[in-house]
């Protein structure tokens, strides 16, 4: 005599998948608690790499400031005006796809950075035949009681001792059909592009650039001529 579904109650005629599904839940939530390590790693694995791009970044910043101080000095002691706005304007260009560069190379990192962190998790498993493995532990409070509980109340509460879902976890495919949630966000779109966002792409050089001066008369012009 076959039992009757240990979850919803019906009889084993009706082949319910309760049981399966409660046992895939279960399964699940043991996984999670297995993978807690890896999913450690992996966020570990995310903040070097942003961490290593702010880095880079904010040597690059650097770096474009101290070439923008040397263009206005270069500027006014030739032509006593401010630099041609072009001439900043390819320095920005510079920032830009240095910055670029340097997030792609960040991003390349991730399958190094993350096979280092994996290498670092140690797992160990009995076997077969120990007795941890042939004799697992059991609860008895684990069995489910026979007869209908007396009201929908219970019942719900007895429901969702079963049907309850594992936490949702959004963020980063390990590769083995789970997901880690990312803590550390990515940099904003902004951040990530440099200045000037999509917008500034087509803009850069779609209008025509000021008429050069010429030389003399260095304290009658707007700004030195360009020098590309």
């Amino acid at each position: 005599m076959d039992p009757d579904c240990a979850i919803c109650r019906a009889p084993a005629e009706a082949a319910c998948d309760c049981e399966a599904k409660g046992l895939e839940v279960a399964v699940k939530q043991a996984e999670e608690k297995v993978m807690l390590s890896i999913y450690e790693d992996i966020r570990r694995a995310q903040d070097h790499i942003l961490e290593h791009f702010r880095q880079l970044t904010e040597q690059r910043k650097k770096q474009h400031q101290d070439r923008l101080a040397q263009v206005h000095e270069q500027a006014f002691a030739r032509y006593g005006a401010p630099p041609h706005p072009r001439t900043l304007q390819d320095a920005e260009m510079e920032l830009k796809h240095g910055i670029d560069g340097d997030w792609r190379s960040s991003v390349h990192r991730y399958p190094e950075v993350l096979e280092h962190f994996f290498n670092l998790v140690e797992l160990s498993l009995p076997a077969d035949d120990d007795p941890a493995v042939r004799n697992p532990p059991t609860s008895s409070g684990a069995v489910v009681p026979r007869g209908k509980p007396p009201s929908n109340r219970r019942n719900n509460s007895y429901k969702n001792d079963f049907h309850h879902e594992p936490p949702y976890m959004p963020g980063v495919d390990t590769g083995l059909g789970l997901y880690a949630p990312p803590r550390t966000p990515p940099p904003e779109r902004q951040q990530r592009r440099g200045h000037g966002g999509r917008k500034d792409r087509g803009m850069r050089y779609s209008q025509p650039p000021p008429p050069q001066h010429a030389p003399y008369a260095p304290y009658q012009r707007d700004h030195a001529p360009y020098m590309g």
